[in-house]
């Protein structure tokens, strides 16, 4: 059993140093990939229409990267004049869909993963801060476009009432606010 559990830490530690490495690659090359990025978005929103939209915007609310939100697809559908309503309402339910991925994957794997990086004790103590404070901050990330990573209300056992009131309700929130905005300034 020993031998499984070190070779599952090197192979966690290896996905962090590339995960890693990727985010310091990005940082550093920002404006090159947000333009290529956003270029191919324009693209895939352009051929495939709809159904480019949603997966997109899973792909993009589901991952932690800090350069593009799910908003790029939707904007590329209002360029390609796709119905803002309808646009919406995918963007809208595939970011939902994508919320609750991140939560039950964050319950069953989060904790494991998040005992990789840090120590039980500070776990812990972690979990006791997102207690006091995870549905405040969850309700600020989720109206704005940085990623708000619902696995981690998953990982600290947030309820699902709470999770879905103050991560998805406020994520809705934001899309329905940004949507308008983009659909008033693009027509």
């Amino acid at each position: 059993m020993g031998k499984k559990i070190k070779i599952f830490n090197l192979i966690s530690l290896a996905l962090f140093i590339l995960v890693l490495f990727f985010f310091v690659y990005s940082v550093f090359n920002y404006k090159i990939m947000h333009k290529e990025i956003s270029d191919r978005i324009e693209t895939y929103v352009a051929r495939y229409g709809y159904a480019a939209v949603f997966l997109l915007s899973f792909l993009l609310e589901i991952s932690p990267q800090p350069f593009i939100s799910a908003l790029a697809p939707l904007a590329s559908g209002l360029a390609v004049n796709m119905d803002y309503h309808f646009l919406t309402l995918i963007v809208i339910l595939s970011a939902t869909l994508s919320g609750l991925v991140g939560y039950f994957a964050g319950i069953i794997y989060g904790k494991n993963v998040i005992l990789q990086f840090i120590k039980r004790k500070d776990y812990t103590k972690y979990k006791q801060l997102f207690k006091k404070y995870g549905n405040f901050a969850f309700s600020i990330a989720a109206l704005t476009p940085i990623p708000y990573f619902p696995i981690l209300a998953g990982a600290f056992r947030m309820k699902f009432t709470d999770f879905a009131i103050y991560a998805l309700f406020f994520r809705a929130l934001h899309f329905l606010i940004l949507s308008w905005l983009l659909f008033v300034v693009l027509t």
